[in-house]
């Protein structure tokens, strides 16, 4: 007698769905504004920006905030300001941007983080 023992595998599929409208690329308007608690880059109001995103994000930054420790919050249009961190949540800070050009962040709306990865450009 053979004895077949048939294994089975159970494959769970768990995908995330990111960029599913593509990479959007937003620039930074004007000069941040600086205050006693952080440091805000203006960014022009973006489709993207209200609806369920989450995915890559490109910002070309225009304007280099004063060196400080203070930190860095992204706000478009009228909206409400956002944290910018590092990797671990640990925030990113007006020192960490000390030129302009282009920075790849990863952008989760619906849990609020906008988180950057490195220098792009």
């Amino acid at each position: 007698w053979n004895l077949w023992l048939k294994k089975e595998v159970i494959m769970v599929n768990v995908i995330v769905p990111f960029n599913r409208r593509g990479t959007f690329g937003i620039q930074s308007v004007g000069t941040p504004t600086v205050t006693a608690t952080d440091v805000t880059l203006h960014f022009d109001e973006h489709p993207f920006i209200n609806a369920p995103y989450n995915g890559m994000l490109i910002v070309e930054i225009t304007s280099v905030p004063a060196t400080s420790a203070l930190p860095v919050f992204f706000q478009a249009g009228n909206g409400a300001k956002v944290a910018v961190t590092k990797a671990g949540g640990v925030p990113l800070t007006a020192a960490d941007i000390q030129q302009t050009g282009f920075y790849l962040l990863f952008y989760d709306r619906s849990r609020g983080v906008l988180q950057t990865f490195n220098s792009v450009g």
